[in-house]
């Protein structure tokens, strides 16, 4: 039964990320509801931080995420810094498979139109580029920082909080049937 509980928490709505690179660092949490398609949920929420200490780059709290069409055949594109545009679908593939977009690889938790955060005026899109392979694209209201710097990202299901409770319960629950049991015979063996 416990491992039962166990493996429920393991499928979560909130997953912890962390990113590094070169320079580059974040972690936070994302938040995802589910689409309809299996294996395809909506990224409808992040917080966290990013630190991009290269040249002209920019740190401080991720502010939320940017609002998008949730369609990977029909992304939103939006003016980034003089002369460049951010492409974006805000999808998260929980099962591996995104597929390919803007020419960049098919399989990985990403596509290569990925998700677009802000960072105060500052903007982040992290996107896949194929199984593990992931990229970033961030700019400030002036200038492009950086463009498809490959780095590290991991993504990990947080358990939700009522599945955690009822499996702590469920143990004290046995634990107090274990005293519960051992009481009468301890009685009995005093008696004798």
């Amino acid at each position: 039964m416990l491992t039962a509980l166990v493996s429920t928490a393991a499928h979560a709505d909130t997953l912890d990320f962390t990113i590094s690179g070169t320079g580059i660092s974040s972690s936070g949490v994302i938040t995802v509801s589910t689409t309809g398609t299996p294996g395809v949920d909506r990224i409808t929420g992040i917080s966290g931080s990013y630190s991009n200490m290269l040249a002209g780059g920019f740190s401080g709290s991720i502010t939320g995420l940017v609002s998008g069409s949730y369609s990977a055949s029909s992304p939103t594109t939006i003016a980034a810094a003089p002369g460049t545009i951010d492409t974006f679908d805000n999808l998260f593939y929980s099962g591996g498979g995104a597929p390919a977009c803007l020419g960049y690889g098919a399989g990985g938790l990403l596509d290569g139109c990925g998700l677009t955060f802000s960072v105060g005026a500052d903007h982040v899109n992290l996107f896949g580029n194929g199984p593990g392979n992931y990229e970033v694209f961030d700019w400030t209201p002036s200038a492009v920082i950086d463009f498809n710097v490959p780095l590290h990202a991991t993504f990990t299901p947080v358990p939700e909080p009522s599945v955690l409770d009822l499996t702590l319960i469920g143990v004290a629950i046995v634990g107090l049937m274990a005293m519960i049991r051992k009481r009468p015979s301890q009685r009995q063996s005093a008696a004798a």
